[in-house]
């Protein structure tokens, strides 16, 4: 009953936690709006109490204006307005005049605001902010994960509902979240995504534990529902323009093959799923402009690459793979090289290290797979490949 406990905390928790950050926000917004209305207010009353000043110009002060404006000194306006039977005192108000006339002009006028340029944050500062925005939110919904895990297990354990009930329970469970992650991101993008996320990943993990304990899905249909829910994580990131869901849902479409529990590998059933999330990626980038999700993508390759390079599986299945490799590689080089085109120099220096290890990757597969009479004249018809892109980038930028 602990475990019951918990988990039902963790949904208090959860409730106290969206409730207060709505209330934190909306304070913000209210002090926000006060400030705003208090500089308003401190900005427009030098200009009213400008406006109310008012300068009498008489004769001489006009006299002394035209005057200063042909370049000439105060002693000889003030000579040649006493040849003309102006009084001192006279002559000092209009000068004084005119010097008041001068300071309200210059104070009157328009201050420029120069632009703002932001500070420039790297990835770890970014990750840090992101994990101090709605922190009780993500810790709330951390919980609530770790409780709805105690919670099937004790059930499991007690058998409190049959295998089929336990499965279908996570199911509907993770589709109800994702529904209310989709419903929160029209106010709270931020929100919304957690939800979304946390619905994809206990169906993942529910689909892995019908596929481990009790058998019930194949390899492939389990795979495909597993790809569903997070192909919704990544397009509520295409529609709300959040780089975080896309790639949290470029994660959990990686990891989903190895939950599947297949006793025996199908590679080239693997590889084909690969090429359909590194598509589905660059559908992304495509949209987002996120070209940091080519390079999560081509380590995801690589990662899934490594036992082939380093000769753990058959020879057979290697060589069919490496079209695959050849495909993975040619998808990347016109990404790279359409995005290198359009920045046309601004900022090219992550789609530089994509590329170069682009070629690493290609190269790898080349030395380590491809027949050694072959080897060389595929390297050679790849350079020319590389060779035209990299003239076109020349002659572009």
């Amino acid at each position: 009953m602990i475990e019951f406990f918990i988990f039902v905390g963790g949904v208090v928790l959860l409730v106290l936690v969206i409730n207060l950050s709505e209330r934190v926000r909306s304070l913000e917004q209210f002090i926000k709006s006060g400030a705003t209305q208090h500089v308003s207010e401190l900005s427009f009353k030098p200009q009213q109490f400008i406006a109310q000043q008012s300068v009498d110009l008489n004769p001489a002060s006009n006299y002394i204006k035209q005057q200063r404006e042909q370049g000439k000194s105060k002693e000889e306006i003030k000579n040649s307005l006493l040849a003309n039977g102006w009084q001192a005192s006279d002559i000092e108000k209009a000068f004084n005049s005119v010097a008041l006339l001068g300071q309200l002009d210059q104070s009157s006028q328009p201050m420029v605001n120069y632009p703002q340029v932001e500070p420039t944050l790297s990835e770890s500062d970014k990750f840090i902010n992101w994990i101090k925005e709605d922190w009780l939110l993500k810790l709330g919904a951390l919980l609530l994960l770790f409780g709805f895990g105690w919670l099937t297990t004790y059930a499991f354990l007690n058998n409190w509902i049959g295998p089929m009930g336990r499965i279908s329970l996570g199911i509907i469970i993770g589709a109800l979240f994702l529904s209310f992650g989709w419903l929160r991101m029209t106010k709270y993008i931020q929100q919304g995504g957690i939800f979304l996320v946390l619905g994809s990943t206990i169906i993942l993990l529910t689909i892995f534990a019908g596929r481990e304990i009790y058998d019930f899905f194949d390899p492939i249909s389990a795979l495909v529902i597993m790809f569903l829910s997070t192909a919704l994580v990544a397009f509520a990131s295409v529609k709300y323009k959040n780089s975080g869901l896309s790639l949290t849902s470029l994660i959990l479409a990686g990891i989903a093959p190895l939950l599947t529990s297949s006793p025996i590998t199908d590679y080239i059933g693997l590889f084909s799923y690969l090429f359909v999330v590194v598509l589905g990626v660059i559908w992304i980038v495509v949209l987002t402009k996120k070209r940091e999700l080519t390079f999560a993508a081509l380590l995801l390759i690589i990662f899934y690459s490594l036992p082939h390079l380093f000769s753990l599986t058959s020879t057979n299945t290697r060589e069919i793979l490496l079209l695959f490799a050849f495909a993975f590689s040619a998808l990347f080089f016109l990404t790279n090289t359409i995005g290198i085109l359009k920045l046309k120099g601004k900022e090219i220096i992550p789609d530089l290290i994509t590329a170069s290890i682009n070629g690493l990757f290609l190269l790898a597969w080349i030395v380590q797979v491809a027949q050694d009479e072959w080897k060389s004249l595929i390297i050679a018809v790849w350079m020319i490949v590389f060779t035209v892109g990299a003239f076109l980038i020349f002659k572009t930028t």
